[in-house]
Protein backbone atom coordinates (compact mmCIF):
# COMPACT_ATOMS: atom_id res chain seq x y z
CA UNK A 1 0.00 0.00 0.00
CA UNK A 2 1.36 3.33 -0.89
CA UNK A 3 1.07 5.68 1.98
CA UNK A 4 1.55 8.72 0.08
CA UNK A 5 -1.46 7.50 -2.01
CA UNK A 6 -4.15 6.02 0.91
CA UNK A 7 -3.66 9.77 2.42
CA UNK A 8 -5.20 11.54 -0.48
CA UNK A 9 -7.90 9.18 0.07
CA UNK A 10 -11.79 10.69 0.66
CA UNK A 11 -11.54 9.64 4.28
CA UNK A 12 -14.43 6.95 3.35
CA UNK A 13 -12.14 5.33 0.82
CA UNK A 14 -8.86 5.51 3.21
CA UNK A 15 -7.45 2.18 4.97
CA UNK A 16 -5.91 1.18 8.52
CA UNK A 17 -2.52 1.43 7.60
CA UNK A 18 -1.91 0.43 11.23
CA UNK A 19 -4.07 -3.01 10.24
CA UNK A 20 -2.75 -3.08 6.78
CA UNK A 21 0.85 -3.61 8.27
CA UNK A 22 -0.08 -6.28 10.41
CA UNK A 23 -1.31 -7.79 7.27
CA UNK A 24 1.45 -7.74 6.10
CA UNK A 25 3.17 -9.24 8.68
CA UNK A 26 1.04 -12.02 9.17
CA UNK A 27 1.21 -13.10 5.49
CA UNK A 28 5.35 -12.52 5.33
CA UNK A 29 5.38 -15.43 7.97
CA UNK A 30 2.65 -17.61 6.08
CA UNK A 31 5.14 -17.40 2.99
CA UNK A 32 8.35 -17.72 5.10
CA UNK A 33 6.45 -20.67 5.86
CA UNK A 34 5.95 -22.57 2.33
CA UNK A 35 8.61 -24.59 1.46
CA UNK A 36 11.38 -23.30 -1.16
CA UNK A 37 11.78 -25.02 -4.62
CA UNK A 38 15.04 -26.74 -5.04
CA UNK A 39 17.02 -24.91 -7.17
CA UNK A 40 16.57 -25.24 -11.03
CA UNK A 41 13.71 -28.00 -10.37
CA UNK A 42 10.72 -27.54 -12.93
CA UNK A 43 7.66 -25.62 -12.82
CA UNK A 44 4.85 -27.63 -12.11
CA UNK A 45 1.83 -25.97 -14.26
CA UNK A 46 -1.27 -25.66 -12.85
CA UNK A 47 -3.75 -26.71 -16.10
CA UNK A 48 -7.03 -26.97 -14.09
CA UNK A 49 -9.75 -24.40 -15.25
CA UNK A 50 -9.45 -20.93 -14.50
CA UNK A 51 -11.60 -18.28 -15.83
CA UNK A 52 -10.34 -14.47 -15.98
CA UNK A 53 -12.96 -11.95 -16.02
CA UNK A 54 -10.76 -8.75 -18.03
CA UNK A 55 -11.72 -4.97 -18.83
CA UNK A 56 -11.16 -1.78 -18.15
CA UNK A 57 -12.72 -0.36 -14.85
CA UNK A 58 -15.98 0.83 -14.70
CA UNK A 59 -16.84 -1.15 -17.61
CA UNK A 60 -19.08 -4.25 -15.43
CA UNK A 61 -16.32 -6.69 -14.41
CA UNK A 62 -17.25 -6.68 -10.72
CA UNK A 63 -21.07 -7.47 -11.63
CA UNK A 64 -19.60 -10.04 -13.86
CA UNK A 65 -18.10 -11.47 -11.27
CA UNK A 66 -21.31 -11.11 -8.79
CA UNK A 67 -23.23 -13.08 -11.31
CA UNK A 68 -21.11 -15.67 -12.11
CA UNK A 69 -20.19 -16.01 -8.21
CA UNK A 70 -24.19 -15.90 -7.49
CA UNK A 71 -25.05 -18.47 -10.64
CA UNK A 72 -21.92 -21.15 -11.24
CA UNK A 73 -19.89 -23.16 -8.56
CA UNK A 74 -16.26 -21.33 -8.89
CA UNK A 75 -13.34 -20.87 -6.18
CA UNK A 76 -12.84 -17.36 -6.29
CA UNK A 77 -11.01 -14.74 -3.86
CA UNK A 78 -13.75 -13.05 -1.53
CA UNK A 79 -12.76 -10.63 0.67
CA UNK A 80 -11.68 -13.43 3.03
CA UNK A 81 -9.65 -15.25 0.65
CA UNK A 82 -7.93 -11.53 0.45
CA UNK A 83 -6.66 -11.31 3.28
CA UNK A 84 -4.25 -14.39 2.86
CA UNK A 85 -1.98 -13.56 -0.54
CA UNK A 86 0.77 -15.20 1.00
CA UNK A 87 -0.86 -18.56 0.89
CA UNK A 88 -4.58 -18.36 -0.90
CA UNK A 89 -5.37 -22.00 -0.02
CA UNK A 90 -5.78 -21.33 3.46
CA UNK A 91 -7.67 -18.81 3.01
CA UNK A 92 -9.66 -20.14 0.98
CA UNK A 93 -10.12 -23.27 3.70
CA UNK A 94 -11.00 -20.55 6.27
CA UNK A 95 -13.42 -19.03 3.70
CA UNK A 96 -15.69 -22.05 3.37
CA UNK A 97 -15.42 -22.83 7.06
CA UNK A 98 -17.04 -19.61 8.04
CA UNK A 99 -20.37 -20.60 5.63
CA UNK A 100 -22.75 -23.13 6.15
CA UNK A 101 -24.65 -23.12 9.51
CA UNK A 102 -23.23 -19.46 10.13
CA UNK A 103 -24.44 -17.78 6.78
CA UNK A 104 -26.92 -19.86 5.42
CA UNK A 105 -24.69 -20.15 2.37
CA UNK A 106 -23.57 -23.28 0.75
CA UNK A 107 -19.97 -23.75 1.86
CA UNK A 108 -18.97 -25.05 -1.47
CA UNK A 109 -19.28 -22.14 -3.75
CA UNK A 110 -22.21 -19.29 -2.94
CA UNK A 111 -20.91 -15.79 -2.61
CA UNK A 112 -24.09 -14.57 -1.52
CA UNK A 113 -27.82 -15.55 -0.83
CA UNK A 114 -29.42 -15.45 -4.71
CA UNK A 115 -31.42 -12.61 -3.52
CA UNK A 116 -28.61 -10.24 -2.59
CA UNK A 117 -28.34 -7.35 -4.60
CA UNK A 118 -25.28 -7.38 -6.95
CA UNK A 119 -23.92 -4.33 -5.43
CA UNK A 120 -20.23 -2.06 -5.17
CA UNK A 121 -19.01 0.58 -5.17
CA UNK A 122 -16.03 1.72 -7.69
CA UNK A 123 -15.42 -2.01 -8.05
CA UNK A 124 -15.05 -2.70 -4.54
CA UNK A 125 -18.28 -5.32 -3.18
CA UNK A 126 -20.11 -5.40 0.08
CA UNK A 127 -19.72 -8.46 2.68
CA UNK A 128 -17.15 -10.52 3.28
CA UNK A 129 -18.15 -13.46 0.72
CA UNK A 130 -18.21 -11.09 -2.19
CA UNK A 131 -16.19 -11.19 -4.66
CA UNK A 132 -12.36 -9.24 -4.04
CA UNK A 133 -9.83 -8.04 -6.46
CA UNK A 134 -7.35 -9.44 -5.00
CA UNK A 135 -4.56 -7.07 -5.58
CA UNK A 136 -1.90 -8.25 -2.75
CA UNK A 137 -2.13 -11.49 -4.20
CA UNK A 138 -1.27 -10.13 -8.27
CA UNK A 139 1.11 -7.47 -6.99
CA UNK A 140 3.17 -10.52 -4.84
CA UNK A 141 3.97 -12.33 -8.13
CA UNK A 142 4.38 -9.36 -10.38
CA UNK A 143 6.25 -6.29 -10.78
CA UNK A 144 3.62 -3.10 -10.83
CA UNK A 145 6.45 -0.74 -9.77
CA UNK A 146 6.23 1.06 -13.07
CA UNK A 147 3.05 0.23 -14.46
CA UNK A 148 0.34 -2.41 -14.70
CA UNK A 149 1.28 -3.47 -18.63
CA UNK A 150 4.21 -6.40 -18.06
CA UNK A 151 6.77 -5.94 -20.65
CA UNK A 152 9.47 -8.69 -22.04
CA UNK A 153 11.87 -8.42 -19.03
CA UNK A 154 9.43 -8.06 -16.00
CA UNK A 155 7.31 -10.98 -17.55
CA UNK A 156 10.75 -12.96 -17.02
CA UNK A 157 10.82 -12.11 -13.76
CA UNK A 158 7.30 -12.84 -12.47
CA UNK A 159 7.21 -15.40 -10.33
CA UNK A 160 5.54 -18.02 -12.16
CA UNK A 161 6.07 -20.84 -9.87
CA UNK A 162 4.39 -19.21 -7.43
CA UNK A 163 1.31 -18.43 -9.33
CA UNK A 164 1.09 -22.08 -10.47
CA UNK A 165 1.77 -23.38 -6.81
CA UNK A 166 -0.45 -20.76 -5.49
CA UNK A 167 -3.79 -22.10 -8.24
CA UNK A 168 -2.97 -25.34 -7.63
CA UNK A 169 -3.37 -24.91 -4.05
CA UNK A 170 -6.54 -22.90 -4.30
CA UNK A 171 -8.43 -25.79 -6.76
CA UNK A 172 -7.61 -27.82 -4.09
CA UNK A 173 -8.59 -26.41 -1.24
CA UNK A 174 -12.08 -25.66 -3.14
CA UNK A 175 -12.16 -29.35 -3.97
CA UNK A 176 -11.58 -28.86 -7.92
CA UNK A 177 -14.02 -26.57 -8.15
CA UNK A 178 -13.01 -24.09 -11.19
CA UNK A 179 -11.23 -21.21 -10.42
CA UNK A 180 -12.74 -17.66 -11.06
CA UNK A 181 -10.74 -14.02 -10.94
CA UNK A 182 -11.03 -10.73 -11.94
CA UNK A 183 -7.56 -9.05 -13.39
CA UNK A 184 -8.24 -5.18 -14.26
CA UNK A 185 -4.02 -4.63 -14.19
CA UNK A 186 -3.55 -7.88 -16.05
CA UNK A 187 -6.00 -7.38 -18.54
CA UNK A 188 -3.25 -5.93 -20.84
CA UNK A 189 -0.62 -9.28 -20.33
CA UNK A 190 -3.63 -11.83 -21.03
CA UNK A 191 -1.67 -13.27 -23.91
CA UNK A 192 0.91 -14.25 -20.92
CA UNK A 193 -1.40 -15.98 -18.85
CA UNK A 194 -2.98 -17.89 -21.35
CA UNK A 195 0.62 -18.85 -22.73
CA UNK A 196 1.26 -20.11 -19.20
CA UNK A 197 -2.05 -21.51 -18.11
CA UNK A 198 -3.23 -23.90 -21.30
CA UNK A 199 -7.07 -24.22 -18.81
CA UNK A 200 -7.64 -20.43 -18.69
CA UNK A 201 -10.50 -18.33 -20.54
CA UNK A 202 -10.98 -14.94 -20.75
CA UNK A 203 -14.20 -12.99 -20.28
CA UNK A 204 -14.32 -9.41 -21.58
CA UNK A 205 -16.74 -7.12 -20.41
CA UNK A 206 -17.25 -4.10 -23.22
CA UNK A 207 -18.55 -0.73 -22.25
CA UNK A 208 -18.96 2.38 -24.61
CA UNK A 209 -15.83 3.98 -23.91
CA UNK A 210 -17.52 7.21 -23.24
CA UNK A 211 -19.01 5.38 -20.00
CA UNK A 212 -16.29 3.73 -18.74
CA UNK A 213 -14.74 7.62 -18.82
CA UNK A 214 -16.96 9.53 -17.59
CA UNK A 215 -17.05 6.85 -14.73
CA UNK A 216 -13.57 6.81 -13.93
CA UNK A 217 -13.56 10.86 -14.21
CA UNK A 218 -16.41 11.10 -11.75
CA UNK A 219 -14.51 8.44 -9.67
CA UNK A 220 -11.14 10.48 -9.41
CA UNK A 221 -13.46 12.83 -7.54
CA UNK A 222 -15.10 10.74 -5.50
CA UNK A 223 -12.24 9.31 -3.80
CA UNK A 224 -9.89 12.16 -3.94
CA UNK A 225 -12.07 15.42 -4.41
CA UNK A 226 -10.29 15.95 -7.48
CA UNK A 227 -10.16 14.71 -11.20
CA UNK A 228 -6.64 15.54 -11.53
CA UNK A 229 -5.85 12.51 -9.69
CA UNK A 230 -4.54 9.30 -11.07
CA UNK A 231 -6.82 6.21 -10.34
CA UNK A 232 -6.47 2.92 -11.04
CA UNK A 233 -5.11 0.79 -13.93
CA UNK A 234 -1.51 2.28 -15.28
CA UNK A 235 -0.88 1.48 -18.71
CA UNK A 236 2.11 2.51 -20.76
CA UNK A 237 2.91 6.19 -21.16
CA UNK A 238 1.10 6.97 -17.84
CA UNK A 239 3.96 8.71 -16.81
CA UNK A 240 3.03 11.54 -19.15
CA UNK A 241 -0.63 11.26 -19.11
CA UNK A 242 -0.76 12.10 -15.12
CA UNK A 243 0.28 15.54 -15.99
CA UNK A 244 -2.35 16.15 -18.71
CA UNK A 245 -5.93 18.08 -17.95
CA UNK A 246 -8.37 15.47 -16.47
CA UNK A 247 -10.34 15.34 -19.37
CA UNK A 248 -7.25 14.39 -21.26
CA UNK A 249 -5.21 12.22 -18.59
CA UNK A 250 -8.55 9.93 -18.43
CA UNK A 251 -8.88 9.57 -22.24
CA UNK A 252 -5.46 8.91 -23.07
CA UNK A 253 -5.80 6.16 -20.07
CA UNK A 254 -8.62 4.52 -21.01
CA UNK A 255 -7.51 4.37 -24.47
CA UNK A 256 -4.07 3.10 -24.16
CA UNK A 257 -5.46 0.35 -21.82
CA UNK A 258 -7.99 -0.77 -24.48
CA UNK A 259 -5.57 -0.66 -27.15
CA UNK A 260 -2.85 -2.52 -25.31
CA UNK A 261 -5.99 -5.19 -23.51
CA UNK A 262 -6.99 -5.37 -27.50
CA UNK A 263 -3.62 -5.92 -28.65
CA UNK A 264 -3.24 -9.33 -26.12
CA UNK A 265 -6.34 -10.69 -26.55
CA UNK A 266 -5.47 -10.89 -30.47
CA UNK A 267 -2.49 -13.14 -29.32
CA UNK A 268 -5.29 -15.24 -27.11
CA UNK A 269 -6.78 -18.71 -29.25
CA UNK A 270 -10.48 -16.98 -30.19
CA UNK A 271 -11.48 -19.93 -28.90
CA UNK A 272 -10.92 -19.30 -25.18
CA UNK A 273 -12.05 -15.46 -25.45
CA UNK A 274 -16.00 -14.29 -25.22
CA UNK A 275 -17.01 -10.84 -25.32
CA UNK A 276 -19.98 -10.10 -23.29
CA UNK A 277 -21.61 -5.95 -23.72
CA UNK A 278 -22.37 -4.50 -20.67
CA UNK A 279 -25.30 -2.86 -22.07
CA UNK A 280 -26.85 -6.34 -23.36
CA UNK A 281 -26.17 -7.84 -19.63
CA UNK A 282 -27.88 -5.05 -18.20
CA UNK A 283 -31.08 -5.32 -20.29
CA UNK A 284 -31.11 -8.47 -21.56
CA UNK A 285 -29.88 -10.64 -18.72
CA UNK A 286 -31.41 -13.90 -19.52
CA UNK A 287 -30.19 -13.97 -23.07
CA UNK A 288 -26.80 -12.99 -22.99
CA UNK A 289 -25.57 -15.41 -20.01
CA UNK A 290 -27.32 -18.23 -21.56
CA UNK A 291 -25.15 -17.43 -24.17
CA UNK A 292 -22.10 -17.24 -21.63
CA UNK A 293 -23.05 -20.46 -20.26
CA UNK A 294 -23.13 -21.95 -23.15
CA UNK A 295 -19.23 -20.90 -23.66
CA UNK A 296 -18.10 -21.93 -20.79
CA UNK A 297 -19.84 -25.56 -20.32
CA UNK A 298 -18.57 -26.12 -24.26
CA UNK A 299 -14.75 -25.74 -22.96
CA UNK A 300 -15.98 -28.77 -20.05
CA UNK A 301 -16.42 -25.88 -17.21
CA UNK A 302 -19.79 -27.54 -14.89
CA UNK A 303 -23.27 -26.26 -15.93
CA UNK A 304 -25.15 -23.14 -13.92
CA UNK A 305 -26.15 -24.08 -10.43
CA UNK A 306 -28.96 -21.00 -10.35
CA UNK A 307 -30.60 -18.85 -12.13
CA UNK A 308 -29.67 -14.99 -12.87
CA UNK A 309 -32.64 -12.55 -10.91
CA UNK A 310 -33.41 -9.33 -12.58
CA UNK A 311 -33.16 -7.51 -9.50
CA UNK A 312 -29.39 -7.82 -10.12
CA UNK A 313 -29.29 -5.87 -13.00
CA UNK A 314 -30.00 -1.60 -13.73
CA UNK A 315 -28.63 0.34 -16.01
CA UNK A 316 -26.55 3.17 -15.31
CA UNK A 317 -28.55 6.30 -14.25
CA UNK A 318 -27.90 8.81 -17.22
CA UNK A 319 -27.54 12.35 -15.75
CA UNK A 320 -28.59 14.95 -18.24
CA UNK A 321 -26.48 17.47 -16.81
CA UNK A 322 -23.46 15.38 -17.52
CA UNK A 323 -24.19 16.00 -21.49
CA UNK A 324 -20.98 18.64 -21.64
CA UNK A 325 -18.45 16.10 -19.80
CA UNK A 326 -19.61 13.13 -22.04
CA UNK A 327 -19.02 15.40 -25.42
CA UNK A 328 -15.36 16.23 -24.07
CA UNK A 329 -14.42 13.07 -23.32
CA UNK A 330 -15.86 11.48 -26.50
CA UNK A 331 -13.67 14.18 -27.85
CA UNK A 332 -10.73 13.05 -26.48
CA UNK A 333 -11.01 9.90 -26.45
CA UNK A 334 -11.23 9.92 -30.58
CA UNK A 335 -7.85 12.40 -30.06
CA UNK A 336 -6.02 9.68 -28.46
CA UNK A 337 -7.21 6.90 -30.81
CA UNK A 338 -9.87 4.63 -28.35
CA UNK A 339 -10.45 1.33 -30.14
CA UNK A 340 -14.67 1.19 -30.51
CA UNK A 341 -16.51 -1.24 -28.26
CA UNK A 342 -16.37 -4.52 -30.00
CA UNK A 343 -19.74 -5.95 -31.37
CA UNK A 344 -21.21 -8.92 -29.35
CA UNK A 345 -21.26 -12.24 -31.38
CA UNK A 346 -24.79 -13.42 -32.75
CA UNK A 347 -26.07 -16.31 -30.71
CA UNK A 348 -24.74 -19.60 -31.97
CA UNK A 349 -21.56 -17.55 -33.41
CA UNK A 350 -18.18 -18.33 -32.38
CA UNK A 351 -18.18 -16.25 -29.63
CA UNK A 352 -14.47 -14.89 -30.22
Amino acid sequence: MDPTENARRAARYRKDEALEAALAAFNARLLASVPAAAPGAEITPFTGPVVFVVGPPRSGTTLLMQVLTRTRAFTFPDHIVARFPGDPAAGVLVSRSLRGPFTGLDPAHAAATPDAPARSEHGVTPGLFEPHEFGYFWSRLFDFSRGHAQDAAQLARADWRGLHAALAGMYAAGEDRPLLFKIVPLSMNADALAAALPGALFLTCDREPVDVALSMYKTRIARYGDAARWWSVQPPGHETMAGLLPVESVAAQLSAFLRTTADALDRVPARRVFRLGHAELCEAPGATLETLDAFLTGHGLPPATALARPTWFAPPRVDPADAPLRSALADALARHGSPARPARPADGEDPA
